[in-house]
């Protein structure tokens, strides 16, 4: 397939999409997006045969996976071959979406920050370091725990020295530190934060609503980007801006349960029928 030649655009969607499924995916993605801004433009990096059409407006050849790399070819959608597409971004500044996300709103005020900052960045919903590797192996042993942990599947950027060397960094530190361990590119993600020059923000966590993970929306929040695999959701996404401030997601039975009775308890001590406790 012959690379379609990209407009010199100012803004973007940036969208990876390695085989039928997950270019199915990113259909429906792009389409909520140009349901929210009819004038969007979106980029697809994919290795299928595709022309450019109603979702996708620029179309660009998928580099090819390195010859070695064990874990992307057990993966058609393997998360760190997206890593070298950042760089290949036909837009001076570009906002990347995983395949299965869902946009209930416009995204334009990202483009704004990016006046401001290099590089807009998502929190992982499980706010935890996962591997073992990332808590006993150097380089990952210098992050201190209060740093957090991010995830991949929203991120911003716009096109300057600082951001093409942080790809390139990242890249780097997945093939060095991480793939000998995991697919996954958060890892890495995290590692190359840690260490970039870069200015960066990191978006509410209404910019990634992760479907399976509880979130506190903020009273008079607005759920702007899901990210899962739920269909229900996002047909029902309209009906999950807050007008007060809710949880989102599953939520621990036991965690309930602890709070509800600490608030009858609290309420009783206020009433003076018990003690409150010695802390």
């Amino acid at each position: 397939m012959e690379a379609v030649t990209a407009p010199a655009l100012s803004n973007g969607f940036l969208y990876t999409a390695f085989g039928e499924k997950y270019m199915a995916e990113a259909r429906i993605s792009a389409r909520s997006v140009k349901r929210a801004d009819p004038t969007a433009k979106i980029c697809v990096v994919t290795d299928l045969d595709l022309l450019p059409g109603a979702e996708f407006d620029i179309v660009l050849p998928m580099t090819p996976p390195d010859a070695v790399e064990n874990f992307a070819l057990q993966d058609s959608g393997a998360y760190y071959r997206k890593i070298p597409q950042f760089l290949r971004s036909p837009f001076e500044r570009t906002v990347y979406l995983d395949s299965d996300t869902f946009v209930t709103g416009p995204l334009g005020g990202l483009f704004d920050l990016l006046d401001r900052y290099d590089l807009l960045v998502a929190p992982d919903g499980n706010a935890e370091v996962n591997y073992r590797f990332e808590q006993t192996e150097v380089p990952f042993t210098s992050i201190p725990k209060e740093f957090g942990a991010f995830n991949a599947g929203v991120l911003a950027f716009r096109k300057n020295e600082l951001t093409d060397h942080f790809f390139q960094q990242w890249q780097e530190n997945y093939q060095r530190h991480v793939r000998p361990h995991t697919v996954n590119d958060q890892p890495a993600l995290r590692l190359t934060l840690f260490q970039t020059d870069a200015c960066y923000h990191v978006l509410p966590v209404t910019f990634n609503w992760i479907s399976w993970i509880p979130y506190f929306i903020p009273s008079g929040g607005r759920v702007m980007v899901m990210h899962g695999r739920n269909p229900w959701l996002f047909r029902w996404a309209h009906h999950l801006d807050a007008e007060t401030a809710t949880i989102m997601g599953p939520v621990s039975l036991k965690h309930q349960l602890i709070y509800y009775v600490a608030k009858v308890l609290h309420w009783l001590s206020r009433k003076g029928i018990i003690k409150r406790p010695e802390l």
